[in-house]
């Protein structure tokens, strides 16, 4: 006989199929029977997964329990191992609370630290800070024995001495506080002194004159001239002002004196440019100073002759001055000469001249040298005027508006 417990569900999948193939004549009981081990055969299959699921869940439960069992099991061995610390802390630490407290300051919070011995422990410090921290730190490597009632008072102290502390910390500040705004106020009230009298001192120097005049102002170049430099102090509000006057010559000091409202300086030299003059004095905190510039220029030439160049010489140089404007007195040695006007060519140009009222045309100018047939060899240009007409020997005042 056939084990039937010793087939898989495949061999008797086979079997039963065989015999609902196999075909009696007359009869159908092999398709019944055959069908039917089918079916029994396929539902033990199926009965067979859902308890494979089955176990395979239980199992993976179990597992989790027995993790859970383990967790539980070392919680509570660490909660004997603390209970049994913490009474050997009660049974070792209790005793008395000895040391000394310090006042610190770490950055901007004040700590205070306090230096212990508490019970049979050994000595460690603990930080309270005044403000910004809400915590004791003590030092994580350092052991203290303490029982429960003596931490307690330790922690009354701890808060007695912070209040303490933020107290007195608010004092100090509302004191540094007062003492900042009687500084400010001070401070505001010499502001205010020192501002007056910078005021009454710049009203006073608005009444503070220095003038610089120049004699002459306007010379010729390369022409030994005397220059007489003067400087005049005055004050409205003080008529007898006087007071320490210099006087410049391009920013170099050429005269100095005290005491005095006036100052002169006769400064003799041949000029080759402009000179710039100046004067300094000092009253009631304020410098005051005046300057002037001496023009220095070409010679204007005017005179009577066949040619230019015959009024080029000493006698026809005119006095210094700064444009062509004035009269021009020119004796006309020969009849038939014309009458020449030599202006540097840095001079507005003659739009205009008359004689004894009337026009007295010019022709126009054209450009000279003097000094040199160029300017590359030294000669200075001029603007070179010619009347339009001859005239016979005499006396002519021409003037130029």
């Amino acid at each position: 006989m056939i084990d039937m417990a010793t087939k898989t569900y495949a061999e008797l999948l086979a079997g039963a199929q065989q015999i609902k193939e196999n075909e009696l004549p007359e009869s159908n009981t092999h398709d019944l029977v055959g069908e039917q081990l089918v079916h029994m055969v396929n539902r033990a299959s199926e009965d067979k997964a859902a308890l494979d699921a089955t176990l395979t869940d239980h199992q993976e439960q179990l597992d989790k329990l027995q993790e859970d069992i383990d967790g539980n099991t070392e919680a509570i061995h660490d909660e004997q191992t603390r209970a049994e610390a913490a009474e050997k802390i009660l049974e070792d630490g209790i005793g008395t609370i000895r040391g000394s407290s310090t006042m610190t300051a770490e950055g901007d919070t004040a700590v205070l630290q306090l230096k212990l011995i508490i019970g049979k422990g050994t000595p460690i410090t603990l930080s309270l800070p005044v403000h910004g921290e809400d915590e004791w730190n003590v030092p994580a490597d350092t052991p203290a024995l303490i029982d429960p009632w003596t931490f307690q008072e330790l922690m009354g102290l701890f808060t007695s001495l912070e209040n303490e502390a933020e107290r007195a910390e608010t004092a100090e500040k509302a004191n540094a506080e007062a003492i900042a705004r009687v500084e400010e106020f001070a401070t505001n009230n010499n502001q205010i002194i020192v501002t007056q009298g910078k005021s009454i001192d710049a009203l006073i120097a608005q009444t503070g004159s220095l003038k610089l005049v120049l004699t002459p102002n306007v010379v010729l170049r390369n022409v030994t001239t005397d220059v007489t430099v003067k400087a005049a102090f005055t004050s409205t509000l003080e008529p007898d002002v006087t007071g320490d006057i210099k006087i410049l010559k391009d920013a170099e000091v050429i005269n100095r004196e005290d005491g005095i409202s006036e100052l002169s300086y006769k400064d003799s030299f041949a000029p080759v440019a402009d000179v710039e003059y100046g004067a300094e004095t000092w009253y009631s905190g304020k410098t005051l100073t005046a300057a002037q510039t001496l023009a220095v220029v070409d010679p204007i030439y005017a005179g009577a002759g066949a040619a230019y160049s015959d009024i080029v010489l000493d006698e026809h140089k005119q006095t210094a001055r700064k444009s062509a404007a004035g009269t021009y007195n020119v004796t006309v040695a020969n009849d038939g000469d014309y009458v020449w006007l030599l202006v540097p060519r840095g001079f507005a140009a003659i739009k205009k001249a008359t004689l004894s009222g009337f026009d007295f045309p010019l022709e126009t100018p054209t450009v000279v040298y003097i000094g040199g047939t160029s300017a590359l060899t030294g000669g200075i240009p001029y603007s070179c005027y010619r009347s339009s007409n001859q005239y016979a020997a005499g006396n002519l005042s021409i003037v130029i508006p």
